[in-house]
């Protein structure tokens, strides 16, 4: 049976996640220790986005998944699954209650690549995925780039040069170019132009956060992807000690490039979408 998550709960959960966080079902940034997990438990709680659901077998918590939801957007993304027992079979419960609460929601789901059983079963629902990718961070001790004078913050005028850029872009993205400029406060944004005409573009997260992270950077040229991403850095070190940038397959090809300014390799992931859960 699968029900909403209650403060009562809580021991039970906080049990369950000591338990089965490790190895192959361990998540990328869950706390591990006691209070971390009672702080992120009443954290997600208390969000009005994000719904924790526990599965029980016999009144024991067995399960503890969240789901982070955008109603105006039909979005969802698991944060985060934790399960003893059977993982097929209460994946496919989750799912199931997922499936029938929001029914044609999109669906993310982002794995580390050590995740192997999840990995599996979302392959096995024909899940979408742009394959590995690299995730790479950058301290502000070690950023060794320089600011470019090429680079300036995005203004009206570039709206519409950038919307069909990105779209273009990133044709399967929940952050479409419409939605970037929407949610303003949450994002810098810089340009680099070249005969008056927009040529790159970068996307950072401003969310207060002590890692922040380059969402996008575009561009046609290697130095101008560079010069964005030094500027990006530049400015987000003004509020975070760290800052992560995600490659993809083809991107990772070039990791050297970005390991001259400072960057290290983080991790692997792998996201999947579900277009209609």
């Amino acid at each position: 049976m699968i029900r909403e998550f209650k403060l009562s709960n809580i021991e039970q959960c906080i049990k369950l996640i000591k338990n089965v966080n490790k190895g192959i079902y361990k998540d990328r940034f869950y706390p591990i220790d006691e209070e971390g997990i009672q702080k992120r438990l009443i954290k997600r709680h208390e969000q009005s986005d994000v719904k924790v659901l526990l599965y029980f077998d016999n009144n024991e918590v067995t399960g503890v998944l969240e789901l982070l939801i955008d109603n105006d957007e039909k979005y969802l993304q698991i944060l985060v699954i934790f399960v003893d027992g059977d993982v097929t079979n209460k994946l496919d419960k989750y799912f199931g209650y997922i499936k029938n609460e929001y029914s044609a929601y999109k669906l993310h789901y982002v794995l580390s690549d050590y995740n192997t059983n999840y990995i599996s079963y979302m392959e096995k629902l024909h899940a979408k995925s742009d394959g590995y990718e690299t995730m790479i961070n950058i301290k502000y001790d070690n950023f060794i780039g320089e600011d470019s004078s090429n680079v300036i913050e995005m203004s009206k005028e570039h709206h519409n040069e950038f919307i069909q850029m990105h779209n273009k872009m990133y044709p399967g993205a929940f952050w479409t170019g419409e939605l970037l400029l929407k949610e303003d406060s949450r994002f810098e944004k810089y340009v680099i132009l070249e005969n008056e005409k927009l040529v790159g573009y970068s996307i950072t997260s401003n969310l207060g956060r002590t890692e922040e992270e380059i969402y996008f950077v575009h561009s046609y040229t290697l130095k101008q992807k560079e010069e964005l991403i030094n500027k990006s850095l530049i400015n987000a070190f003004k509020r975070a000690d760290s800052v992560q940038l995600l490659l993809d397959i083809y991107e990772a090809k070039d990791i050297d490039n970005y390991k001259k300014i400072g960057f290290k390799e983080k991790e692997i992931i792998i996201t999947y979408l579900l277009d209609s859960i």
